[in-house]
């Protein structure tokens, strides 16, 4: 256990560097490889960068994306499981995405066929258009 950190609920992480297990997801958020020791699952913990210089109303901001984003039930985005503040510092928590980025998969294997990039594409698409569509 000496190589885990706390925040919160949430055990966070480290290499055997020392340093944290980041993982590049959104900018304005440092995203932690972290425990949940609530409901004992491995996570994402979502911290949200500039906290500490926010106004009360840009924080109402930052809950009310984190609120519109939970309720969001397509398949393309991934669930938020749990949102608050930990000392100020707005927070929330996703399933652990432990895929690899569509980029490097291009990188390493080369392009995608045109049938399988439309059939990754066309669910995405499907889904921003719910989103974009449904009533607030």
């Amino acid at each position: 256990m000496a190589n885990i950190e706390k925040f919160g609920q949430f055990e966070i992480a480290l290499g055997s560097d020392g340093r944290t297990l980041e993982l590049a997801r959104s900018s304005g958020e440092i995203v932690f490889v972290a425990f949940d020791a609530r409901v004992k699952r491995i996570v994402e913990l979502h911290v949200i960068q500039a906290a500490a210089h926010m106004r009360d109303v840009e924080k109402r901001v930052v809950f009310a994306r984190i609120n519109l984003a939970r309720e969001t039930a397509n398949g393309s985005f991934m669930r938020i499981l749990e949102s608050g503040e930990d000392a100020g510092v707005p927070f929330y928590s996703t399933s652990l995405n432990d895929g690899e980025y569509l980029d490097d998969y291009v990188t390493r294997r080369g392009a995608l066929p045109a049938a399988a990039a439309f059939s990754l594409m066309l669910p995405l698409l499907e889904d921003l258009l719910t989103v974009q569509t449904e009533p607030c």
